[in-house]
């Protein structure tokens, strides 16, 4: 017959109801084990979810920048047609250019320089982001970009901005010379003539401009997303690793769960 050695111990009611309440394979352990997996592979799957986005947004956007310019004028344009590469016929205005703030080159903190065009024959204006200037000493004494003169046709890539988080209270007053926000409704309500919901980030290829390096929607987030899935399912992977060491040593170090000897 088959019996336990537990040398000079025998096995007792008590002692074996206290071995399966030390277990690692009780109920409890096992619903929090479920649940830690279930959320890391939640968020493994949500960046990879977030990844697929920005890799169809990138497609997107490389599929409409090889699509025929669109010509603007004094219609005010629809929804749909951000980053459709766009020319536009006017002037640069000399009043309401503004600096748009917290905006980094090369690891340069600078700033975006958005210049005010009026299209020809409207009253209609399109603003054009012309590129990136760096900060100089302090914001204190803020860059003034001349504003090139005469009538000309820019072109460029249309640009819908996001809101951005800020800390201001309320918007700046029209006219003001720095923005830490790119709220296009803010400044159509602003502004004492019309104004396309789109910003024209201008060509490298056009004169008087700045550094234009725009950022591709999406370009390296996509590789980020992946990465920071692949982390999620490898911690996933570890935890069970490490639940699994755990019973096995639980196992070896309890009396009660040693195999039959004769």
């Amino acid at each position: 017959m088959w019996q336990r050695s537990y040398g000079n111990r025998q096995p007792t009611a008590i002692g074996l109801l206290m071995s399966r309440q030390r277990s690692l394979l009780r109920p409890l352990p096992v619903i929090v084990l479920l649940a830690a997996l279930g959320l890391l592979f939640a968020l493994g799957f949500w960046q990879l979810q977030r990844g697929a986005q920005k890799q169809a947004l990138l497609e997107l956007v490389t599929l409409r920048s090889t699509q025929p310019a669109l010509q603007v004028g004094r219609a005010v344009l629809g929804s749909g047609l951000e980053y459709f590469p766009a020319v536009v016929r006017g002037e640069y205005e000399t009043t309401g250019q503004f600096l748009l703030d917290n905006k980094s080159h090369a690891g340069r903190p600078g700033f975006y320089v958005l210049t005010p065009f009026r299209i020809s024959g409207s009253d209609t204006r399109l603003l054009v982001n012309r590129g990136w200037i760096p900060l100089q000493g302090s914001r204190s004494q803020l860059p003034q970009p001349q504003v090139p003169a005469g009538s000309r046709q820019l072109a460029g890539q249309l640009y819908a901005p996001q809101q951005a988080f800020t800390l201001e209270r309320k918007p700046p007053p029209p006219g003001a010379a720095l923005r830490q926000n790119l709220d296009l409704a803010v400044l159509n309500a602003q502004a004492p003539h019309p104004l396309q919901p789109y910003v024209l980030r201008l060509s490298a290829k056009e004169s008087g401009g700045f550094v234009r390096q725009w950022p591709l929607p999406g370009g390296q987030a996509v590789n980020r997303h992946r990465g920071y899935a692949l982390q999620w399912f490898a911690m996933a992977l570890v935890l069970v690793g490490v639940f699994l060491a755990m019973v096995r040593r639980e196992r070896k170090s309890d009396p009660e769960q040693e195999p039959p000897h004769d």
